[in-house]
């Protein structure tokens, strides 16, 4: 068993290869917590020179958590956006490295998924990341690596006396590289390493399942991913299945993360997403978690009376707990389970893309959320309206346009009185007494066919 955790200097790491197993999240740094970290270092080396630091002051990253896999391999558990981010860091300083630091290694990172042809798909591994072109678009991860990348390209541009010293510390190519370990003032890391990886042999089934239990555990209580994460890590484990369905099942959790790429891809379309809900969510950029809590929902409605799933509470890791009762329920195939959970979230998104592309049905939506934008718990109301118009999903098109009509009828009858309390109609509305109502009839009369117009002053007694 390794020394648990210990603090590693960060120089050490650069002749590791890290493996980013399938059912870790993906790298979601954006602009603030990159320049963030930028600036700290920053900051830590201009304390350094300026002789400020304490004695043995150093500066320390959060844990990162690996299982050994071999010499110098080792998939990570925890800590990959961090290890990501200071890759794109070091790749930014290539030329840098080359011009001022003796060692020149810098580690390996890359995604298991593409461990058997690394050199046509990986992203990151490949650093394709480096090139402005239409690769950055293919799937969410490879979104974010680029515009990490780019975010810290501009902070060197904005900060070109930085390159040097951020290269010589994070080489271990300074003032600093002939002292002791423990007595340099530099980049480090809380590292927790797990025992498996120091067996000659050891079950790869096995190996999984533990990564993915610590995993999990690292986040309980605190839940630092979120519940879309966690859920993803429930559905791309292919540690439950045992030889041929083990492979098969990789071959499948394969599929699903192109799925789950596609999917959160085509609902981070501005148009596509306003019509579901149009708030983003700092702390949740995924917005396949909207399409999991109709498919929780779904679940626990069907598994109310199930003493398994009973004592489930409705707070903010509803989704998420209902999810993995599902899969865990005593006597499940868990491979039926999960299938059939992965089957749900793609017929829920497939109704939903069936709305969006029909124009009839999404700009009636569109104008229902419109209306609400303007109330009180406008959210709430929003993602109730959806889940009214989701749980009409078997009723034909026709059918579905009807009930559509009627309330944007209701949305837009007019129930304001005059002066001698008798109901306005669209004659007797004015923008000084009742700019509410005639806003709403504007905004119809700009979205919707001259036929529904017609019903619509039949109904407001014109």
């Amino acid at each position: 068993m390794a020394d648990n955790p210990r603090i590693l200097n960060f120089y050490h790491l650069l002749n590791y290869r890290f493996n980013i197993p399938e059912y870790q999240r993906g790298y979601r740094w954006e602009k603030k917590q990159v320049v963030d970290l930028m600036n700290d270092l920053k900051d830590f080396i201009d304390r350094r020179a300026a002789n400020q630091l304490k004695d043995k002051e150093f500066y320390c990253l959060q844990p990162v958590v690996v299982y050994k896999i071999g010499d110098n391999h080792y998939d990570v558990i925890d800590g990959q956006q961090r290890l990501t981010t200071l890759y794109l860091i070091l790749q930014a300083l290539k030329t840098t490295i080359e011009d001022n630091c003796d060692n020149q290694n810098i580690y390996q990172i890359g995604y298991s998924k593409f461990i058997d042809d690394p050199k046509e798909s990986d992203y990151l591994n490949n650093n394709y990341f480096l090139n402005d072109d239409d690769k950055q678009y293919l799937t969410a991860d490879n979104f974010f690596i680029r515009q990490a990348y780019v975010e810290i390209c501009n902070w060197f541009r904005n900060n070109k006396r930085c390159r040097v010293p951020f290269a010589q510390m994070l080489m271990n190519n300074d003032s600093n590289s002939n002292l002791a370990d423990e007595d340099k003032k530099d980049l480090r890391v809380i590292w927790y390493e797990t025992d498996y990886g120091r067996k000659d042999c050891y079950d790869p089934v096995q190996l999984e399942k533990d990564s993915i239990e610590i995993f999990n555990r690292l986040n309980y209580g605190q839940i630092k991913l979120t519940d879309t994460e966690l859920v993803k890590a429930l559905i791309m484990q292919s540690d439950c299945y045992l030889g041929e369905k083990y492979a098969s099942m990789e071959q499948w959790t394969s599929k699903v993360a192109a799925d789950w790429d596609n999917m959160e891809k085509k609902l981070h379309n501005p148009f596509f997403w306003s019509m579901l809900n149009a708030v983003e969510d700092a702390n949740n950029p995924s917005h396949i978690s909207f399409l999991l809590s109709f498919a929780a929902k779904d679940i626990y409605e069907e598994k109310a009376e199930d003493e398994y799933f009973r004592d489930i509470k409705r707070d903010n890791h509803f989704d998420y707990v209902v999810i993995d009762r599902w899969l865990s329920q005593p006597g499940g195939n868990r491979e039926m389970l999960v299938k059939d959970l992965w089957n749900r979230v793609m017929d829920i998104f497939s109704l939903f893309e069936s709305w969006y592309e029909d124009l009839e049905i999404y700009h009636r939506i569109g104008m229902l959320v419109l209306f609400l934008e303007r109330t009180k718990e406008r959210d709430s109301r929003v993602n109730n309206l959806i889940r009214e118009l989701y749980a009409q999903k078997s009723l034909r098109k026709s059918a579905f346009i009807n009930i559509l009509n009627g309330k944007i009828a209701s949305a837009v009858k007019i129930c304001s009185k005059n002066k001698d309390n008798e109901t306005n109609t669209l004659k007797s509305i004015n923008y000084h007494d009742n700019p509410e109502e005639i806003i709403k009839v504007l905004e119809l009369v700009n979205v919707i066919d001259r036929c529904i117009i017609i019903f619509l002053l039949i109904i407001n007694g014109l």
